[in-house]
């Protein structure tokens, strides 16, 4: 599979100087969703430098889900989160695929989410060749995959929430259901 590297900038100045930036680069197939992502060193560098030439004073950065996903190293992009969530202004929010790891770490399902959309690629990444094929080959591979998944990145993804505001600014995965204020959404909305 061919993947294109696709960047977007976002400059938002909000009242009393507070600035949000977001680089987002991810390398996306010929269909929809992320496809993976590079551990995000050389952005989050390039973030940093931005926030030294504006002097923002107050900043976040947000990385908005599916971090596990069909790419080639979903273990290293959890290890590249929790390391630089010990920054408290750098956050992560869940997404479905992040559930759907949690969901089939919890109880295999052949035909469920994380193995449909991902689930190979995400175990390799782990040391693990996860075999779809066979009831008996299912339960082998998720036990392993269970053991060489590192207990902090299933702490970790437990404990990501769905959305997370900042004043009038708003941020979750996949979006929200139009007209309904958001303190009555529900988060499969």
């Amino acid at each position: 599979m061919q993947y294109h590297v696709e960047r977007r900038h976002a400059d938002v100045e909000l009242a009393g100087g507070f600035l949000a930036r977001a680089l987002f680069e991810h390398a996306q197939p010929d269909r929809q969703g992320i496809a993976g992502i590079d551990p995000g060193q050389v952005p989050l560098h390039t973030i940093a430098r931005d926030r030294e030439r504006r002097k923002a004073r107050d900043w976040r950065i947000i990385h908005l889900a599916d971090h596990v996903v069909p790419g080639p190293d979903s273990r290293g992009v959890l290890d590249f989160l929790i390391e630089a969530g010990k920054d408290p202004r750098v956050l992560s929010l869940a997404g479905n695929h992040d559930f759907g790891f949690l969901d089939f770490l919890a109880m295999p399902d052949a035909h469920g989410l994380f193995a449909l959309y991902g689930g190979v690629q995400t175990a390799r990444s782990y040391g693990v060749e996860l075999d779809l094929g066979s009831a008996a080959g299912l339960a082998r591979s998720h036990a392993e995959l269970v053991r060489a998944v590192p207990a902090e990145h299933v702490a970790f993804l437990r404990s990501l929430a769905n959305c997370m505001s900042f004043g009038d600014f708003f941020f979750c995965h996949a979006g929200i259901r139009r007209g309904l204020p958001l303190d009555r959404q529900h988060a499969d909305d």
